[in-house]
C-alpha cells in the first residue's frame, strides 16, 4: 500500500486540495483529497511474471490561482516464490529416532532472481520468533539450526517470511510433526552434562510444566526449568522417577505425556 500524505509531499507546505489521476491529461481521476490519498494499485497486472511500475499523476490546488503538477511512480514487484526445505528430511521426521542433541537445519529455496533481492529471513514455530532465540533477533540468515527439543512432539506450524530491503514479502508455510525424544537417563552430578531432567528447555514452543514423582507417588518438583535432582534442597537417591509432562496445544486443552526417568549419580 502506498499512500501520499500531506505532510510527506511539498515539504509540509499546506495546499487546499490534491487530485490524483492515471493519465496525464488529467481526465481519469482516483481520488480527491485534502489530506491523504490511498495510492494501493486497484487493478492487477494479468501477467504478475515480473514487475510493474505504475505511474500516477497528481495536482495539487495550493491557492485558488496556483496549482502544482507532477509525476509519481511505484514500483510494484511480482510475487516471490519461496519453499521451507528441512535436513534431515520431512519424511523422516516422524520415524527417526532423534537424539536429545541434534538439530533440525530449516531453510528456504527460492528462484535464482528471488534470491538476489530476498535479504531478511524470519523464522517462526507456532508463531515464536526463532530468529530471536538462535541470532538474537538476526534476520540476514537463509538458513536456521532448531533444537530437536525445539518441537512439541506434536502438530507444529512452521512460518517463514522472508523480504527485500524495499519492504515486498515472500511467505512459506508447513505442518510437521517431529518425532521428539524424551530422555530416560539423567546425571545431575554438577559435570554440566545432562545436569537437568527437561531442563533448557527455552526454546520450547508450547507452554508446558513438568511433575516428578518418586516409586510411592510423592510429588518432588513442579515447574517449567527442568528438575536437576533435588528435593526440599537434599539430593535424591538413584533410582527410577515417574515424570508427567503438562503440553498445552493450540485449542487450549492439555495433553499429558508420561514415563519414567532413571537418575544416576557417577560421582562416589
Amino acid at each position: 500500500m502506498h499512500e501520499w500524505r500531506k505532510d510527506t509531499a511539498n515539504n509540509g507546505t499546506s495546499w487546499l486540495n490534491m487530485e490524483v489521476y492515471r493519465d496525464s491529461l488529467y481526465l481519469d481521476m482516483i481520488a480527491s483529497t485534502n489530506y491523504n490519498v490511498d495510492l494501493a494499485v486497484n487493478t492487477s497486472p494479468a501477467d504478475m511474471t515480473k514487475n510493474y511500475v505504475f505511474t500516477y499523476y497528481v495536482l495539487i490546488q495550493k491557492t485558488d490561482m496556483n496549482y502544482v503538477k507532477f509525476k509519481m511512480n511505484i514500483e510494484v514487484e511480482r510475487p516471490k516464490s519461496l519453499e521451507i526445505i528441512y535436513q534431515p528430511d520431512k519424511a523422516d521426521f516422524r520415524v527417526r529416532e532423534f537424539g536429545l542433541d541434534e538439530e533440525i537445519t530449516l531453510s528456504v529455496l527460492s528462484s535464482p532472481e528471488d534470491s538476489l533481492n530476498l535479504e531478511h529471513y524470519n523464522y517462526f514455530i507456532n508463531g515464536k520468533d526463532l530468529n530471536k532465540y538462535f541470532f538474537g533477533g538476526n534476520d540476514t540468515h537463509r538458513d536456521i539450526k532448531v533444537s530437536v527439543l525445539s518441537f512439541s512432539g506434536m502438530e507444529d506450524f512452521i512460518e517463514v517470511i522472508a523480504s527485500t530491503d524495499k519492504g515486498c514479502i515472500a511467505r512459506a508455510e508447513d505442518n510437521i510433526i517431529v518425532n521428539v525424544p524424551t530422555p530416560t537417563v539423567f546425571t545431575p552430578d554438577g559435570d554440566g552434562v545432562n545436569d537437568i531432567f527437561f531442563g533448557g528447555e527455552k526454546f520450547r514452543n508450547r507452554e508446558f510444566h513438568l511433575e516428578i514423582f518418586n516409586r510411592w507417588g510423592n510429588r518432588l518438583y513442579f515447574g517449567e526449568s527442568g528438575w536437576d535432582g533435588m528435593y526440599k534442597g537434599i539430593e535424591a537417591p538413584a533410582g527410577t522417577y515417574f515424570y508427567a509432562i503438562h503440553l498445552k496445544q493450540s485449542d487450549g486443552t492439555t495433553k499429558i505425556v508420561k514415563g519414567s526417568v532413571t537418575l544416576i549419580r557417577n560421582r562416589p
